[in-house]
């Protein structure tokens, strides 16, 4: 009887070359990576609006919303982390931006600081996800000599994505309020969160590790 053969998969990545598949992978997280971006500077971009909007005096307050970014960062980053290695990193990945989304869209009736601190903690958790786990999956499926071109693509991708709140300052702010952040940060979190969950293929490694089916995956 025939024996199965045995690849190994981290060698075969690894001398590939750059393919339609690799450049598909990059663009899809690059992208996710511009959604968090963005998501991290929304504090930031809207206290001035919110300060009109509530008439705060105190631009003080403000400064717990900042921090609850940071600290759903900080203990997003390994939580996520770990989620990704017990139950697969797109899988995570896909967990972060739904909690991107719901508590985007959960900031457009916040009514009192301390709501948006604890709607910016949460998603700050999902924002610290998509750290570890994107860049997990796009070294991963890069070429050894271009990983590290692919993990400076994604971090092109957020440090774009941190900017482009200006544009809702200066085109929605004036119309639609603070509120527009919340808004463009919830429509940009679903969009993200279903190219993830359509394209984004699962960690192979992670696939052979806990002896699932390469079945189904795209070919690469």
């Amino acid at each position: 009887m025939a024996q199965p053969e045995t690849i190994d998969v981290t060698a075969f990545i690894d001398e590939r070359r750059m393919t339609s598949f690799n450049v598909k992978v990059a663009t899809l997280l690059t992208l996710v990576g511009l959604v968090n971006g963005f998501h991290i500077m929304i504090a930031a971009f809207s206290g001035p609006a919110l300060i009109k909007a509530w008439g705060i005096e105190n631009m003080a307050v403000l400064g717990p919303i900042f921090s609850a970014n940071l600290a759903g960062i900080f203990f997003g980053s390994p939580g996520f982390g770990y989620i990704g290695d017990r139950w697969g990193r797109k899988s995570a990945l896909v967990l972060a931006c739904l909690i991107l989304a719901v508590f985007a869209f959960a900031g457009i009736w916040a009514t009192s600081i301390p709501q948006l601190i604890v709607y910016r903690f949460i998603a700050g958790l999902g924002m610290g996800g998509v750290f570890p786990l994107a860049i997990a999956l796009s070294t991963e499926f890069a070429p050894k000599k271009l990983r590290a071109t692919m993990v400076g693509i994604f971090f092109f991708g957020q440090t774009f994505g941190s900017g482009t709140p200006v544009a809702v300052s200066l085109w929605l702010v004036p119309t639609y309020g603070w509120q527009s952040f919340y808004i463009v940060g919830g429509i940009s979190a679903t969009v993200a969160l279903i190219l993830t969950a359509l394209w984004v293929p699962e960690s192979i490694k992670f696939l052979v590790l806990k002896g699932g089916t390469l079945r189904g995956q795209q070919r690469c």
